[in-house]
């Protein structure tokens, strides 16, 4: 298979292209080198390998770069910018513009990765499926909901397959700086609980999406929507307790009313309506919030085989946090 994949210096493009090179597909890697540092697999020498320097806002520039590809991986996203507007630019309408570039290009399927984020949080303890309707809470949530919307509206794909996958939180043994604050905030006995025992979320191992996305440019049907998670949800103490073992620390969380959650929740939605992304209240505001799902269509369609349980895989992941900060101390 001849693939390219933009983001792919991104935490999710890095496994995507190194489970394509290992598997010898030729793969064209598109992201805003050289601010991302590419792995020892993207700074390979190897033939079936290329990496392009591109932003998915402006695509007709990689365009020939997509000609003769079976399939776009489109795994680029912002999520954490300084300002809103950028959300909407790059989850909203660039893959629509990359969407029309395959089409010119004749590439015959699009992957794109959305997020489960677009269903907001559940109500009447239900798990969500692919057919819940979207109430997405931030304007992340947002985005990714107009951006799918997009791309599925359609009069968009007539030459090229569109399949959207919207994975759950991810983890990996090399995790996101994000997923690294919070094995921090564990380790330094900062880490906030509201209620009880917390909120339920699902979540993912980030080898899993990978093996969705190939999954889904084989057996995705068109115009197809995948929800891709672990099989049990973790309430928040699980959560802690899963990233404070392998560091042997107890777990002694900051309690706090879950109205500061939602608070901290409509303070981020004022700050992205005047184009100001405030990153931590927009966290604090998702760890108020139940969030569900169910993988069963993926499982169905596209013999997905998810993980029973995520907390072997944090506890793996916090592992390798730890071991990283003592070598770098060291």
């Amino acid at each position: 298979m001849n693939a390219l994949v933009t983001g792919a210096g991104g935490w999710l493009g890095r496994c995507l292209v190194g489970k394509l090179i290992a598997k010898g597909h030729t793969v064209i890697c598109i992201d805003l080198w050289p601010a991302q540092h590419p792995t020892p697999v993207l700074r390979s020498r190897k033939k079936n390998i290329r990496i392009v320097k591109g932003d998915i806002r402006r695509p007709e520039r990689f365009i020939k770069e997509m000609r003769g590809c079976d399939a776009v991986f489109n795994c680029a996203g912002s999520q954490h910018p300084r300002w809103t507007s950028e959300l909407y630019e790059i989850n909203s309408l660039a893959p629509e513009r990359v969407l029309r570039c395959c089409q010119k290009a004749g590439v015959p399927r699009l992957i794109h990765v959305s997020s489960s984020t677009v269903y907001g949080s559940n109500h009447g303890g239900s798990s969500f499926t692919e057919e819940s309707p979207l109430r997405p809470l931030t304007h992340y949530a947002r985005s990714k909901a107009k951006g799918d919307n997009l791309l599925l509206a359609p009069e968009k794909s007539p030459s090229t397959d569109v399949v959207i996958i919207r994975p759950a939180v991810f983890y990996s043994t090399q995790p996101s700086p994000n997923m690294v604050s919070l094995v921090n905030m564990v380790k330094a006995r900062k880490a906030v609980l509201f209620g009880k025992r917390g909120f339920l979320r699902t979540y993912v191992d980030i080898r899993k999406v990978v093996d969705v996305l190939l999954l889904a440019q084989r057996k995705g049907e068109r115009n197809g929507i995948y929800l891709v998670g672990d099989e049990q949800p973790l309430d928040t103490l699980s959560l802690y307790e899963a990233l404070a073992e392998p560091m042997g620390v107890s777990i002694r969380p900051i309690r706090m009313p879950v109205v500061v959650s939602r608070l901290c929740e409509k303070s981020a939605l004022l700050g992205g309506y005047l184009n100001v992304h405030l990153k931590y209240p927009n966290i604090v505001g998702e760890f108020g919030r139940d969030h569900v799902f169910s993988s069963e269509k993926a499982k169905r369609q596209l013999s997905y085989r998810p993980k029973g349980s995520s907390e072997e895989g944090l506890r793996t992941m916090a592992g390798a946090v730890a071991e990283a900060r003592a070598g770098a101390s060291g």
